[in-house]
């Protein structure tokens, strides 16, 4: 993945912070981000000139939105190109980088973005969460870089950064701090809070909801993408200082058991362990219990849903079929409009089930049309993606962790 660093507001300062392994790689990624934004834009340049359109550069990935956001910081991006060359030409006594006249030609040549100033910098590393450390990206990008990024290189004739090794230091202090407190929480605290008939009580499992809450999805799976994941080690040792303050502060909130039944109920769907369809639940109430299925699992079972909508579900003759799917297709889009997604899913079942029963070749186009405009409705299709915790991204704290 390609990035940058956002270490310093100067960006000549922030390329003396840069360890020697980053000095050799960062220019060349910075001229492959800069140059992705030449070939989106269409810009006209000589694109002989530039790095390829590579599929490496993802145009999600947070420095390359961000350079892509405003001239300013396109500007500065390039700039720190340059500085880290000549911080190159500095470390290493040469006179010259391969990604020099790329840098150059860049500088020289930049695309028409709108002028508004350099915006809040936005960092790739989603997965380890140092973007919530500290409403000031500089602090957040410094602790990633203490803690992740430099810890075991070299600053060839340069001092280390003067922040590295306090706020390093300060990390190591915390994060031990820290799991005392999650092993306290989770192997004291929460187990004498629970009752018989509990349905979490053991301590691995309020860690395993918690994980799972963290990461949004199934954590054994998630947490593979994590920075030197090792899965012969407990998670706990592994996470990083962010990470672990929240671990922290979801564990504290799972005191509640109100919040515990619905984090372990989420853990469960992440799990493929929630038993569904469940004719004891009323999903309108209890939407966390629902799993979404492509398939017409559930169509006569969950309620109020089966109530509301099958009863307007038939299909033998072509009448029927018209009067059906268009009367379910308007409760479709009334689900929608209320923000009840469930019932909206339940329609596309009841609709899916009509064309799988339909004993006319009519009836079935009816039904088929109809879904064919479902699949459409962007709002339907985004609730679906929020199901698929493998591309969900992780837990988003509400605070900062040096604000509190």
């Amino acid at each position: 993945m390609v990035n940058f660093f956002y270490l310093d507001r100067d960006p000549k300062i922030c390329a003396q912070y840069y360890c020697n392994k980053h000095i050799l790689k960062i220019p060349i990624e910075i001229g492959q981000i800069l140059s992705k934004i030449h070939h989106e834009l269409k810009s006209g340049v000589d694109f002989s000139k530039l790095y390829k359109d590579s599929i490496v550069v993802k145009n999600t990935i947070g420095p390359y939105v961000w350079a892509l956001e405003s001239l300013d910081n396109y500007i500065w991006t390039v700039k720190l190109g340059m500085a880290l060359i000549d911080e190159f030409k500095f470390r290493y006594n040469k006179n010259e980088h391969k990604t020099e006249a790329i840098i150059k030609y860049l500088f020289n040549n930049p695309p028409n973005l709108p002028k508004i100033g350099i915006t809040k910098f936005k960092m790739t590393n989603k997965y380890d969460m140092f973007q919530y450390i500290s409403s000031d990206p500089i602090i957040c990008a410094r602790y990633n870089y203490s803690e992740m990024k430099c810890a075991n290189d070299k600053w060839t004739k340069r001092e280390k950064p003067e922040w590295f090794d306090n706020i390093r230091n300060e990390i190591l202090k915390k994060k031990k701090i820290l799991i005392d407190k999650i092993d306290k929480q989770v192997r004291n605290k929460l187990p004498s809070l629970v009752q018989k008939g509990d349905r979490v009580y053991r301590f691995h499992s309020f860690l395993r909801v918690s994980y799972d809450h963290l990461f949004q999805g199934k954590w054994d799976v998630k947490a593979k993408a994590m920075n030197k994941y090792d899965d012969s080690k407990p998670l706990l040792y592994q996470l990083t200082y962010p990470q672990l303050y929240y671990i922290y502060e979801i564990t504290k909130s799972i005191e509640n058991k109100k919040i515990l039944s619905l984090l372990n109920t989420r853990s469960l769907r992440y799990r493929k362990k929630l038993k569904f369809p469940n004719n004891k639940i009323n999903y309108k109430d209890y939407p966390e219990c629902y799993l979404y299925t492509p398939t017409q699992s559930g169509v006569l079972v969950v309620e109020p849903y089966k109530s509301n909508i099958s009863t307007h579900l038939k299909f033998k003759t072509t009448q029927e079929a018209k009067k059906s799917s268009t009367k379910i297709y308007k409760l479709f889009l009334e689900y929608i409009k209320e923000d009840d997604m469930i019932g909206a899913d339940m329609a596309r079942k009841n609709l899916q089930l009509g064309l799988s029963n339909s004993i006319n070749t009519e009836s079935e186009k009816l039904f088929f049309n109809k879904l064919e405009l479902i699949k459409n409705n962007n709002k339907y299709n985004l609730w679906i993606q929020h199901f698929d915790w493998k591309k969900a991204d992780p837990y988003k704290p509400k605070f900062y962790v040096l604000d509190i």
